[in-house]
C-alpha cells in the first residue's frame, strides 16, 4: 500500500513527460481522430493536467497532402517513379527520443526489450478515379499531344497517389513508432513498478526480519529477565531458607538455654525451699521456746505488776483510812469548837436577852459561865 503514491506519482511524471514532447501543431485527421498530439495548452505542463481531448473538427479539414507536378522523361526506366516511396521510406531518418532527467531511473535499469513492431503498410490500392479509367480506355496509341497529356495526367495521379500512399505510410509508421514508445514507457513503468515493488518486498522483508529480530531480542530480553527472577527468585528463597534454618537454630539454642535456666532455677527454689523449710521448722521450734519463755516472763511481770499494784492499792487504802481518821477526827474536832462556839454565842445571846428584860438584877453574866 506504500508504493501505490509512488506509482501515482511515476504515471504522472509519464504523462508530464509525454504532453512536454508533444509537437506544436496537430494533425488531424478526416476521420476526426487524433493523428500525432495535441498542442499544448495554457499551463498544461506546469499543471500536470491529463487532457488527451481532441481538438475540434470540422468538415473542411483534410490531410495534408503533397501534391507535385512533374514532367515525364522518358530517358529514365520507368521503375523509378514506383520506387520513390521505398527510397524515402528507407531514407526517413529514425527518430529518437532523448530521455529526460526526470524520467531517468535511479539505478541502472536493464534495457527493455519491447516487442517488435512489425510494419505492415496499407495495401497500395490502384486509382478508384472512374475517369482515369475512362481516358485509359479511350486512350490513342499514338504519341500525341493528348497521350502526352494524357500521360502527364496519369504522371501527375500517380505522384499524387504516390505522395498520399507515402504521407499514409509516414503516418503509419509515426503511429507505430508512437505505440512503440508507449510500450516500452509501458514496459519501463511497470519496470519501475516492479523495482518499486521489488524495494517494497525487500524493504517489507527488512522490515519483518527487523521485528522478528527485535521480537527475538524482546523475547530473549524476557527471557532473560525471566531467567534473572527466577535466580533472584532462587537466590531469595535459600535466603529465607538459611534464615530460616539460622532462625531455626537459635530458637533450639534459646529454648535449650531456657530449659537449662528453668532447670537451674527450679533446683535453685528447691534449694531455697528446703532451707526456708528447715528454717522455718527451727525457726517455729525457737518461736515456741521463746514464746513459752516470753509467756514465762510475762506471767511473771504480770505478778510483779499485780503485787505491786495490790501493794499500792493496799498502801493507797491505808494512807486514805488514815486520812479518813484524820479527817474525822479534825471535823469532829470542828464540829465540837464549832458547837462549843455555839453554845457559848447562845449563852451570851441569853444574857443578852436577860439583861435586856431584867434590869433589877445585877447578875452578871459572866458569873453564870
Amino acid at each position: 500500500m506504500a508504493t501505490r503514491p509512488l506509482f501515482d506519482a511515476k504515471s504522472l511524471q509519464s504523462r508530464q513527460i509525454m504532453m512536454a514532447r508533444r509537437p506544436k501543431s496537430a494533425h488531424v485527421s478526416h476521420r476526426g481522430q487524433l493523428v500525432l498530439a495535441l498542442s499544448p495548452r495554457a499551463n498544461r505542463v506546469q499543471l500536470g493536467v491529463n487532457d488527451t481531448t481532441p481538438s475540434k473538427w470540422h468538415v473542411e479539414a483534410k490531410p495534408r497532402v503533397v501534391q507535385r507536378y512533374c514532367v515525364l522523361d522518358y530517358t529514365l526506366p520507368p521503375s523509378t517513379s514506383v520506387s520513390t516511396e521505398d527510397e524515402d521510406t528507407e531514407e526517413l531518418p529514425p527518430l529518437k527520443r532523448e530521455p529526460s532527467s526526470a524520467a531517468k531511473p535511479t539505478e541502472p535499469s536493464p534495457p527493455s526489450k519491447p516487442s517488435p513492431v512489425q510494419v505492415q503498410p496499407p495495401p497500395e490500392s490502384p486509382p478508384n478515379d472512374v475517369a482515369t479509367q475512362e481516358t485509359d480506355v479511350n486512350a490513342p496509341r499514338s504519341p500525341t499531344t493528348a497521350a502526352m497529356c494524357l500521360s502527364a495526367y496519369h504522371a501527375r495521379k500517380q505522384a499524387e497517389e504516390e505522395a498520399r500512399l507515402l504521407a499514409n505510410r509516414l503516418h503509419y509508421l509515426n503511429m507505430e513508432k508512437a505505440k512503440a514508445q508507449n510500450e516500452a514507457e509501458r514496459l519501463q513503468l511497470e519496470y519501475y513498478r516492479e523495482q518499486d515493488a521489488k524495494l517494497a518486498f525487500e524493504r517489507q522483508k527488512d522490515e519483518r526480519a527487523y521485528r522478528a529480530m527485535l521480537e527475538r531480542q524482546r523475547i530473549a530480553e524476557k527471557h532473560s529477565h525471566a531467567v534473572a527472577l527466577q535466580a533472584q527468585h532462587r537466590s531469595k528463597l535459600q535466603q529465607q531458607a538459611q534464615l530460616v534454618a539460622e532462625q531455626k537454630r537459635r530458637a533450639a539454642l534459646r529454648v535449650k538455654e531456657q530449659q537449662k535456666l528453668l532447670e537451674e532455677d527450679k533446683k535453685a527454689r528447691e534449694e531455697t525451699f528446703l532451707k526456708e523449710r528447715l528454717h522455718t521448722k527451727q525457726s517455729v521450734q525457737s518461736q515456741h521456746e521463746r514464746a513459752k519463755l516470753r509467756r514465762i516472763q510475762r506471767e511473771k511481770h504480770n505478778r510483779e505488776k499485780l503485787e505491786k499494784a495490790q501493794a499500792e492499792r493496799l498502801r493507797s487504802e491505808r494512807q486514805r483510812e488514815t486520812m479518813a481518821k484524820h479527817l474525822v477526827a479534825r471535823m469532829q474536832a470542828e464540829e465540837h469548837t464549832l458547837r462549843g462556839m455555839l453554845e457559848f454565842q447562845e449563852q451570851q445571846q441569853r444574857i443578852e436577852m436577860q439583861r435586856c428584860f431584867d434590869t433589877a438584877s445585877y447578875v452578871v453574866p459572866d458569873e453564870f459561865a
